[in-house]
């Protein structure tokens, strides 16, 4: 499995996300990118806060959306959202796990 991580204009998190992934070749470090066109089409699953963007993508992509805890009124309506038409689920450990037992590795 690999792992892309976007960090879109957060460059703080970017050198954070380097060091800590230094040496694992499964894991891909991005910074603010045109468009999700090509990583979406890499991937099996998309595990996101709830903005409205990476949510319309990863829908159109027909990628599994997990979510994280958003924004509580703006990215908390779009997370019930896709919750109800996206069929997203809440991100944890074990939700992922089980999805990922029943879909293999992605």
């Amino acid at each position: 499995m690999r792992i892309h991580v976007i960090c879109g204009e957060n460059t703080d998190l970017q050198k954070q996300m380097s060091r800590c992934f230094d040496n694992e070749r499964r894991v891909i470090i991005h910074g603010q990118l045109p468009s999700l066109v090509h990583v979406m089409a890499e991937c099996g699953s998309v595990i996101t806060k709830p903005g409205i963007s990476s949510l319309l993508e990863a829908s159109a992509a027909r990628r599994k959306i997990f979510l994280l805890p958003g924004l509580p009124i703006a990215e908390g309506h779009n997370a019930e959202y896709a919750l109800q038409h996206f069929g997203a689920l809440q991100f944890t450990p074990k939700v992922f796990e089980e999805w990922l037992q029943r879909n293999g590795e992605c």
